[in-house]
C-alpha cells in the first residue's frame, strides 16, 4: 500500500493515509457500489490488510466502514464492508456492501453509500456512473397457484449493459446465481419463498455469453418469473424482497467490455410494499 495525500474528490483513508483516490479509479458503478480500479492498483494488493477505513468526498468525511474476510459469517448491521480474500469479484474490483438495519416499526436505515456528496465528488472527475436499476413492478397469485413477479430493469446510462437473463438460461439456472422471490407478512421474521431446485454449475466462475442479453442506454425491460412451486401462502398482505444478480466471479477485466455493450456486474436487492395475494 503506497501512501498517498488525502485530497479530493472520492477517496478512501485507512490509518491517517489515501489507500484509494481519483487517480486510482476508472469508475464507479454507483447501482451496485463497485469500484473499478484502473491497471496499476488490485483488490489483493491494496485492500487485503486495510483494517478500518473511512470514505470522504472532497475532503470530507462521509462514512466509515471495516474490511472483514470473503469467508468470515460475521454480517454487522448498519455499517458498510468490505470483503477480502476470498473475494466473489476479479482483483479489479473493490466491492462497498452494506447491510441495513431494521427497526421494530420496520423502518430501514439509510444507505450510507447513496451519499448525494459521493455522487458529487465522482462526477467531478468523471467517475460516476448509475449503473442498473431494478424494482419490483406487481406479485400476483394465478388461478393455477402460480406464483408470478414482474420486474422493471433499466438502464439509465449513457452506454449499454449486458445482463443476466433468465429467459436465455432458464428459471433455474437464473436462481443459481439468486435466491429469488421472498413474500413476508410485514415485520414478521417468516418468509415464504420458491422450492425451485436450482441448476448447479460445475465451476463457480463457470459463464456463457449465451446467457446475457443487451438493455441499451435509456432503455427498459420488463422482465417475469413465473413460480409453479411456492410454499403455500395464505391470503394476505406481504412484504416482497427480491435480488436481481450479475455476473461476478470468473468474468476478467478484458471481458468486461463486449460487442456492443459492458458486462453488468452486482446485485440488486429491492422490496415492495403492501403486496396483497388473493
Amino acid at each position: 500500500m503506497v501512501p498517498g495525500t488525502i485530497g479530493e474528490g472520492f477517496t478512501i483513508v485507512s490509518g491517517g493515509q489515501q489507500v484509494l483516490g481519483p487517480d486510482d479509479i476508472d469508475f464507479y458503478d454507483f447501482s451496485a457500489h463497485l469500484i473499478y480500479l484502473k491497471d496499476h492498483k488490485t483488490f489483493s494488493a491494496d485492500f487485503a490488510e486495510l483494517g478500518d477505513f473511512t470514505v470522504m468526498a472532497n475532503g470530507e468525511e462521509v462514512y466509515s466502514g471495516q474490511t472483514l474476510p470473503g469467508y468470515s459469517s460475521y454480517l454487522p448491521l448498519d455499517k458498510v464492508i468490505i470483503r477480502t480474500a476470498p473475494s466473489f469479484y476479479g482483483d479489479y474490483l473493490v466491492p462497498l456492501s452494506y447491510l441495513a438495519l431494521i427497526d421494530e416499526r420496520g423502518q430501514v436505515s439509510d444507505d450510507p453509500r447513496d451519499g448525494d456528496r459521493i455522487v458529487t465528488a465522482l462526477k467531478q472527475h468523471d467517475q460516476f456512473y448509475a449503473g442498473l436499476g431494478c424494482s419490483i413492478q406487481a406479485v400476483q397469485r394465478d388461478a393455477s397457484g402460480q406464483v408470478c413477479v414482474s420486474l422493471l430493469l433499466s438502464n439509465p446510462d449513457d452506454r449499454n449493459y449486458y445482463y443476466l437473463d433468465p429467459d436465455k438460461m432458464g428459471i433455474r439456472l437464473f436462481h443459481y446465481f439468486t435466491n429469488g422471490l421472498y413474500l413476508g407478512p410485514p415485520l414478521e421474521p417468516n418468509k415464504y419463498s420458491n422450492q425451485l431446485m436450482p441448476e448447479q454449475l460445475e465451476s463457480p466462475s463457470t459463464w456463457k455469453s449465451e446467457w446475457l442479453s443487451l438493455l441499451k442506454a435509456h432503455e427498459s425491460k420488463e422482465i417475469t418469473l413465473v413460480y409453479s412451486d411456492f410454499e403455500p401462502l395464505p391470503p394476505g398482505q406481504y412484504h416482497a424482497s427480491f435480488q436481481f444478480p450479475g455476473l461476478g466471479r470468473g468474468v476478467e477485466s478484458d471481458e468486461l467490455v463486449q460487442a456492443d455493450g459492458r458486462i453488468w456486474l452486482g446485485n440488486l436487492s429491492m422490496v415492495k410494499e403492501d403486496v396483497l395475494i388473493r
